[in-house]
């Protein structure tokens, strides 16, 4: 597999649509529940979700390492993954993405903000990067390339692209969350003050194609783009309120939605396609409750959202 990096920037500028959200402000008193389980991704067979939990619950015996966690998609056999006692990396490793065969994964450790490669089974750990600020690995389609950000603040970014082979490949700058819609292109998002922008790179030319701006929509991320490579969803925030929301679009432009309800006390972050496109798992939260900051399902409309982790 990959064994060294590879570094590519993208830049550009924005124009627009969509009408700006209504939602209310948050009432201060009410209390959140931050994320507990978050950054899923859904293994290509269907057969598990794994996910991170960025700190260990004293109050909770099953929740008691920190790290990546593994459960079906069903809600049984919730297990600790890859976790080990005497290697760190495992028990920082954020943001997984599994390759298209499903028997490799990138990650990127949180303390370090580097990218790490290991197979399903926890063999061939490699470390990708060593300069830290690398955050948001994903694989190309046919498994040979990670797209990557470099984000030294919330707003910039550089994407960076690991070959193969490793050698470096410089594409464009100050664009954030790449995804790959084929082997030759990848999908990046330009954030702007009010607004935020989806690009299309040809990452052999350096050609960019706008795509669409989504007005008055920002602090996109965690961004995941459907197997058959049509549709996106992601976390966002309105300019209102900054609160995290799941939204979606077509590849094309077309088709923006809300999937969750902010105005029934809904949020949600890091979303992920089920291998058929009809689902999406995301860490759900919002206003107290129990469930809250754990992972959910719903179908790809919104609809019949579940709780699936404990």
């Amino acid at each position: 597999m990959i064994m060294s990096l590879g570094l590519c920037l993208l830049a550009l500028t924005a124009g627009g649509c969509h009408k700006k959200p209504t939602q209310p402000p948050p009432d201060d008193n009410t209390p959140i529940t931050w994320p507990k389980h978050m950054e899923a991704a859904w293994h290509p067979s269907d057969t598990m979700i794994i996910y991170y939990t960025p700190v260990p619950d004293i109050n909770d015996s099953l929740y008691s390492y920190n790290g990546l966690w593994a459960i079906r998609p069903d809600g049984t056999n919730n297990r600790p993954y890859l976790i080990s006692n005497d290697n760190p990396i495992y028990a920082n490793a954020c943001e997984p993405d599994w390759t298209p065969d499903g028997n490799w994964i990138v990650f990127n450790t949180g303390w370090e903000n580097d990218i790490y490669e290991v197979k399903y089974n926890g063999d061939s750990l490699i470390r990708l990067t060593f300069d830290g600020h690398n955050i948001y690995p994903t694989w190309s389609p046919d498994g040979r390339r990670i797209a990557f950000c470099k984000n030294y603040n919330d707003t910039l970014g550089t994407i960076l692209i690991i070959e193969n082979d490793g050698t470096i490949k410089r594409i464009k700058q100050i664009m954030k969350n790449p995804i790959w819609l084929n082997d030759s292109t990848v999908i990046a998002f330009y954030p702007n003050n009010n607004s935020t922008t989806l690009f299309k790179i040809n990452i052999n030319t350096s050609d960019t194609i706008r795509i669409v701006t989504l007005n008055n929509w920002v602090a996109v991320r965690s961004v995941n783009i459907s197997l058959d490579r049509n549709k996106i969803v992601f976390q966002m925030s309105p300019l209102d309120h900054g609160w995290p929301h799941i939204g979606a679009i077509n590849v094309d432009g077309s088709n923006f939605r809300e999937l969750t309800d902010f105005n029934s006390g809904e949020m949600g972050e890091s979303p992920c396609w089920s291998p058929d496109g009809t689902k999406i798992v995301y860490t759900r939260f919002g206003y107290g409750g129990d469930n809250n900051g754990r992972l959910w399902i719903m179908n790809a409309d919104g609809s019949n959202k579940h709780q699936l982790t404990p």
